[in-house]
């Protein structure tokens, strides 16, 4: 079997001398790696891949690290392998990789199959799994690479505590029919599964065409208070009304505010969202091809 392209991110929390490291070691052979040297160039090498033809191209990083690789690959011919190598890696988790668990994502590359997914786009930058405005936003922006390093999924959590003693403005979801949605938090889900293993977005699938988006209309303890209470029902649901928030399914929306907002993309910050602006969520126009275990 040729050696399969194995994009490498050094910044992701193991991708140093450790497990993974470790494993590759081991199935050496298997690869032939590829170290970009920052998240563009990450891009640039996928983009360059798919246009000679390559088949497969495995990525190591986490979530965010996946994303920059679906902007290259997104459209194309060529499938992404999962090498689950960052700190939470949900969408490793939502194809039934897991975690750190490189023995399956090798299965997926030589047993597995292939599945198309969604891909969406916050004013033309894509994400493959979640995206968040406001607090859970704010806790990403707080969370330092040092802090990852040092305390690997807790350090979100710790910063999710600063993050909701701050006061948060209230934002706008406007949809293309001209209903709006108004509270001070918005997470969107491109899978059922947020932050790690949990399972928030209950119905939610990334092979629909759909973009669940749920906006919590009370403070920053309110969200967290639902978001642990999903635990308990397997996710919050579209079809249950309540005070505390709004569960909707879109196709496309526009994001307002009449205060600065942070926003985050697959757990990375990705800027933010000034007052006055619209910010666009779109589905971007070519599916990705993702290689995945039999059992999905």
């Amino acid at each position: 079997m040729k050696p399969i392209p194995l994009l490498v991110n050094a910044a992701a929390r193991i991708s140093k001398k450790g497990a993974f490291h470790a494993w590759l070691d081991n199935n050496h052979k298997a690869f032939r790696i590829i170290r970009p040297g920052s998240p563009e160039e990450m891009s640039d090498y996928c983009s360059r891949l798919a246009r000679e033809g390559t088949p497969l191209v495995a990525v190591a990083g986490g979530d965010g690290t996946l994303a920059r690789a679906a902007q290259g690959l997104a459209g194309t011919a060529t499938e992404l392998a999962v090498m689950p190598s960052g700190t939470m890696n949900v969408f490793a988790r939502e194809i039934g990789i897991g975690s750190h668990n490189f023995d399956a994502a090798l299965a997926a590359i030589r047993q597995g199959e292939t599945r198309e997914i969604d891909i969406f786009e916050i004013n033309g930058a894509p994400f493959i799994q979640m995206a968040g405005f406001g607090p859970d936003a704010r806790a990403v922006q707080l969370t330092t690479p040092h802090t990852k390093r040092k305390w690997g999924p807790l350090a979100y959590g710790f910063s999710g505590l600063k993050a909701c003693m701050e006061h948060h403005p209230e934002l706008t979801l406007r949809l293309p029919d001209g209903s709006a949605c108004r509270g001070h938090a918005i997470l969107l889900g491109n899978g059922s599964l947020y932050g790690g293993s949990m399972k928030l977005f209950r119905h939610a699938t990334n092979s629909d065409g759909i973009l669940d988006a749920i906006v919590f209309h009370s403070d920053s303890a309110s969200m967290v208070y639902q978001i642990v209470k999903s635990l308990l029902f397997r996710g919050l649901h579209p079809d249950r009304h309540c005070a505390e928030y709004t569960y909707l399914r879109i196709e496309s929306a526009s994001i307002e505010s009449a205060a600065p907002v942070p926003y985050e993309m697959d757990g990375d910050y990705s800027g933010t969202h000034e007052s006055g602006q619209s910010t666009r969520i779109t589905r971007a126009p070519g599916s990705l091809k993702v290689r995945v275990l039999n059992r999905l």
